[in-house]
């Protein structure tokens, strides 16, 4: 809910529309300057205008995105990190590691 009403705040006077993520709340510019934004208060409005299911509003996308962005993140951060390593760091750098599902070979 707290992301869900940060997003709404962060969006008061940016759009008008009855039935996106904004809705009665972005009333335009020069309404959002006369009132005075606070949690609570979006959180009533958010609650009186959509329920307790507009808190949770698009929640499943982001638990998606999670894992979805940190894995790329990481993934980039770990290339790029051995792209700029100087020899020397190359050198101390562990080998990595490779999983097999087989079992490991009898000799």
């Amino acid at each position: 809910p707290l992301e869900v009403t940060r997003r709404r705040m962060q969006t008061m006077g940016v759009a008008q529309s009855k039935d996106g993520a904004v809705g009665s709340l972005g009333m335009g510019h020069a309404a959002a300057q006369q009132t005075e934004l606070s949690m609570l208060r979006t959180i009533s409005e958010l609650y009186a205008e959509q329920g307790m299911a507009g808190l949770f509003k698009g929640v499943t996308l982001n638990w998606l995105k999670g894992p979805v962005a940190f894995s790329i993140s990481f993934t980039t951060f770990d290339i790029m990190q051995g792209f700029l390593a100087t020899e020397e760091e190359k050198k101390l750098r562990q080998p990595r590691r490779r999983f097999s599902m087989l079992p490991p070979k009898r000799q």
